[in-house]
């Protein structure tokens, strides 16, 4: 995987990432709590960097939240304005969660996941790092 960019904010970060053999894919790796605060800096001060993968013929975009320990219906709003307009280019969208976690239930109670053109992968954990 490539790091192209990091998006970062108090308490969380988005990593920008593309498969070396693959540049019609976009990761977004999400990363620490989606608060009021850090949803704000990630969607409205840099609106741009949403908003400029649109145009840049991808196939399909991964929105990684394993790593996410909380986020509020602003971030949810966000997120899921996000994955409409991705779904609007015909962009296939991929939500990658783990299964049962706090973040997972709440997207499923808000009915997140019946969203058109989003692709669940629920994972069981997040895979062990090797010193």
């Amino acid at each position: 995987m490539q790091l192209i960019e990091t998006l970062t904010a108090p308490e969380a970060t988005i990593q920008a990432k593309q498969p070396v053999d693959d540049a019609a894919t976009l990761v977004l790796e999400f990363s620490g709590s989606l608060n009021t605060i850090t949803t704000g800096i990630f969607f409205l001060e840099n609106a741009g960097f949403f908003t400029s993968w649109l145009n840049q013929k991808l196939k399909k975009t991964v929105i990684d939240l394993r790593q996410v320990e909380y986020l509020n219906s602003m971030a949810i709003g966000h997120i899921t304005q996000y994955c409409i307009a991705l779904d609007k280019e015909q962009i296939i969208v991929e939500v990658v969660v783990i299964k049962g976690s706090e973040v997972h239930s709440i997207l499923q109670f808000c009915g997140f996941f019946d969203l058109p053109g989003i692709r669940l992968q629920e994972m069981e954990a997040l895979p062990e790092t090797q010193p």
